[in-house]
C-alpha cells in the first residue's frame, strides 16, 4: 500500500503558485484525484483550516468493503491551486493509514502505516496545459514503520522508509533521480511458517536499496529510464532499463483524463466499457518501445534455492541446475520457438552453474508500437522474438 501511495506522489510535478481562495473540500478532492480516484470516490468525517493555505482532515475513507483504505488524518500545509486541477503542496502528513484487501485464497490482508509525510511536493493535471518551470523540485518522502497481517496474524514488519526524489528542468527535458536507501524489512514477528521459510533461506530480516534515474522530453515524448535498481544485500539486484517514444504530454493529459471517465464508469454497461477499452489501446499506439533490458545480479540466493530444491528430493545442486535450465527451455521453445529456446537453456544453464548476471533484452531495428507487443503476445508469440530482437545473456 505505502509504495503505491509513493508512486502516485512522485509520479507528479509542479505548476505556478496561484492566489485562488483556499476551499477544503476542492483541494481534498483534488489531491485524491491525482491518485486516479475519481471524484467523490474519496470522503472525509471533518476538516479544519490552518491558516490560509492549509487543513486537516480526519476520518478518511477510500474504496468499501473488501478493499479498501482507511486514513485517520491528512494535513497538507502551504497548498496552492491553479487552474482546472493544477496543485502544488509544501508538506502532506498522512497519519495512520489502514488498507485492507483479500488475497487470491481469500485470506484477509491488513497493512498499516503509523505515518507518512512528504515534503516539497507538486501536483498537477494536465501536463500539457502549463510550460515547464526551470526549477528544481525535490521531495523527500518518509513513512513507517508498515505492519503487515493476514489473517489477523503479523507476517512482517517494514521499519521506516525514507526517499529522497528531485525533477531537475533542463533544457526541454525533466530529469528524476530517485533514492530510497536501508529499507529493512523484518520476519522476527511473523507467524512460525513465514519465519520458517525465511530462515531456510537464511534471513530474518531483507535489507531492501531501491533507486531510479531517467530523463522525459514533454515535448517529443521521448522517456529514457537509465536505471531502475531494486537490490537486497545477501540475495541479489534487479535492474531495468528502457526507452520509449510518443509519451508526450498530450498523450499523458489524455491518458489521466481516460482514468477520471474510466473512475466514474463503475458498474457501467459492457458496451461502454468495451468502447472504453478501445480508447485506451488508441492512446497506447502511439508510445513506441525503443530499448528494453531487464538484468538480474546474484548474491547468493540462486544457489541457495538450488540446494533446498535438492535437499527436498535428495539430489545434488549441480545435478537440478541443468534439469531446470532444460525444463525453461522447453516451455519457451513451446512459446517463442525453438531457436530462442536453445539459447536459453545455454544462457539459463551456464548461469544456474556460475550464478553471476544473467539478462534479457530487447533492442528492435525500429520502434515497436506497444499495441503491436501486445498484439503479437496475444495472437503470435513466436513473432516476439523477431519483432523484439530479443536476447538472452549471461556473464560474471
Amino acid at each position: 500500500m505505502i509504495f503505491r501511495l509513493f508512486a502516485a506522489l512522485v509520479a507528479l510535478l509542479a505548476l505556478p503558485n496561484s492566489s485562488q481562495a483556499f476551499d477544503p473540500g476542492d483541494v481534498f478532492d483534488r489531491y485524491f484525484t491525482q491518485w486516479g480516484l475519481a471524484k467523490g470516490a474519496a470522503s472525509y468525517g471533518s476538516a479544519e483550516k490552518i491558516g490560509d493555505a492549509g487543513a486537516v482532515f480526519k476520518d478518511i475513507t477510500l474504496g468499501e468493503g473488501s478493499d479498501s483504505t482507511r486514513i485517520e488524518t491528512l494535513t497538507l500545509e502551504d497548498v496552492a491551486t491553479e487552474g482546472a486541477g493544477g496543485f502544488l503542496i509544501g508538506k502532506s502528513v498522512l497519519g495512520k493509514v489502514t488498507k485492507e484487501q483479500s488475497d487470491f485464497e481469500g485470506r484477509k490482508i491488513v497493512v498499516t502505516v503509523d505515518v507518512a509525510t512528504a515534503s516539497g511536493v507538486r501536483l498537477l493535471a494536465p501536463l500539457s496545459q502549463e510550460p515547464m518551470v526551470s526549477r528544481k523540485m525535490p521531495m523527500i518522502f518518509e513513512a513507517g514503520p508498515v505492519n503487515v497481517t493476514i489473517d489477523g496474524i503479523p507476517a512482517m514488519n517494514l521499519t521506516a522508509i525514507r526517499t529522497q526524489n528531485a525533477f531537475d528542468a533542463v533544457g526541454e527535458n525533466i530529469v528524476f533521480t530517485m533514492d530510497a536507501p536501508d529499507i529493512n524489512l523484518d520476519f522476527t514477528s511473523a507467524s512460525p511458517k513465514l519465519k520458517g521459510q525465511m530462515a531456510a533461506l537464511g534471513f530474518e530480516k531483507l535489507q531492501i536499496d531501491v533507486s531510479m534515474k531517467g530523463s522525459w522530453n514533454p515535448s517529443s515524448g521521448r522517456v529514457v529510464l537509465e536505471e531502475y535498481r531494486f537490490s537486497e544485500a545477501n540475495s541479489g539486484a534487479l535492474l531495468l532499463s528502457l526507452s520509449l517514444d510518443g509519451y508526450d504530454a498530450k498523450t499523458v493529459s489524455a491518458m489521466r483524463q481516460f482514468s477520471e471517465r474510466q473512475a466514474n464508469l463503475g458498474a457501467a454497461n459492457g458496451e461502454a466499457k468495451q468502447e472504453a477499452g478501445k480508447e485506451f489501446i488508441g492512446l497506447l499506439r502511439g508510445i513506441k518501445l525503443t530499448a528494453l533490458e531487464l538484468q538480474f545480479e546474484d548474491r547468493s540466493i540462486t544457489r541457495k534455492l538450488l540446494t533446498i530444491q535438492a535437499e527436498a528430493t535428495g539430489a545434488k545442486p549441480d545435478e537440478l541446475a541443468p534439469v531446470f535450465a532444460g525444463m525453461a527451455g522447453d516451455f519457451t521453445s513451446a512459446l517463442l520457438g525453438e531457436a530462442f529456446g536453445r539459447q536459453l537453456v545455454a544462457t539459463l544453464g551456464e548461469f544456474l552453474a556460475n550464478p553471476g548476471k544473467i539478462s534479457l533484452s530487447a533492442n528492435p531495428k525500429e520502434p515497436v508500437a506497444v499495441t503491436e507487443i501486445v498484439e503479437a503476445w496475444l495472437n503470435s508469440p513466436n513473432a516476439l522474438v523477431a519483432l523484439l530482437n530479443a536476447k538472452v545473456a549471461a556473464s560474471r
